[in-house]
């Protein structure tokens, strides 16, 4: 819930919006002022993705909460 009420007193969007590609992106700099690195410094050659891509599950929700547990 924490992170939920971050999102919402953001000043900047947490995406932003590229008008050549029409594709939007996350705004690295604002994340991690908001939401600090717990574990420490990123590893090297680890690479951050995040997407607003979204669909459809058909699953039942109990197994969908125990796959993403994993």
């Amino acid at each position: 819930m924490n992170e939920l009420e971050k999102l919402i007193h953001m000043k900047n969007p947490i995406w932003i919006s590229h008008s050549e590609s029409g594709k939007e992106t996350i705004n690295h700099e604002d994340c991690l002022h908001v939401f600090p690195r717990i574990i420490g410094e990123k590893p090297i050659g680890f690479v951050s993705e995040a997407t607003r891509e979204s669909g459809n599950v058909i699953i039942n929700n109990s197994v969908l909460v125990d796959t993403l547990m994993i």
